[in-house]
């Protein structure tokens, strides 16, 4: 098989196996894609929504955001 018309698919998949592997890491732990805010105590970050922080279990004020 011509390797010319095999390598553009190994990068191909390569790069989707990439976007796969970092995609899965992201919702393992839990992190938002976009959007979101930092904890005030711990400064770590958590969904918009969050009422309290799930590391710290600080509160939020309703108008913080």
């Amino acid at each position: 098989m011509n390797m010319m018309l095999v390598l553009p698919w190994y990068l191909f998949w390569g790069a989707i196996s990439v976007l796969c592997i970092v995609a899965i890491i992201r919702f393992a732990l839990g992190l938002p894609v976009t959007g979101g805010k930092v904890c005030p105590e711990c400064k770590s970050r958590v969904f918009k929504e969050a009422k309290v922080c799930r590391f710290c279990q600080h509160k939020f004020d309703d108008n913080s955001g």
